[in-house]
């Protein structure tokens, strides 16, 4: 009977100490756990500050767009006033060669 009891301590003795080497992995992942979450959270940060930052270069290229197509409207305004004005100038020029050329015949 002693040699039962015996064998049952060391048994027990046994499971305590691999409970006690379980409850200290436990614990050791759990804090591990804990580190991979923060890494996590501030991941997620980072995450959402490019986010807001890809959201507004995109706002600013939409805005550098506009003005550059609002600039080349204003360069083609420009243009054809330019161009209706060098049309008006040979037009001017012709009509006074016109009038020379009437002139001395």
């Amino acid at each position: 009977m002693e040699l039962n009891i015996d064998i049952l301590r060391e048994k027990m003795e046994r499971n305590q100490g691999e409970s006690r080497r379980v409850q200290g992995d436990k614990e050791k992942l759990l804090y591990e756990l804990d580190g991979i979450q923060a890494e996590l959270e501030k991941c997620n940060m980072v995450s959402s500050r490019l986010e807001n930052e890809k959201d507004d270069a995109c706002a600013d290229i939409d805005q550098s767009r506009d003005k550059y197509n609002k600039l080349q409207v204003q360069n083609q305004s420009h243009s054809s006033e330019g161009a209706l004005s060098s049309l008006e100038e040979a037009l001017n020029d012709r009509d006074k060669q016109m009038n020379q050329l009437r002139e001395q015949r």
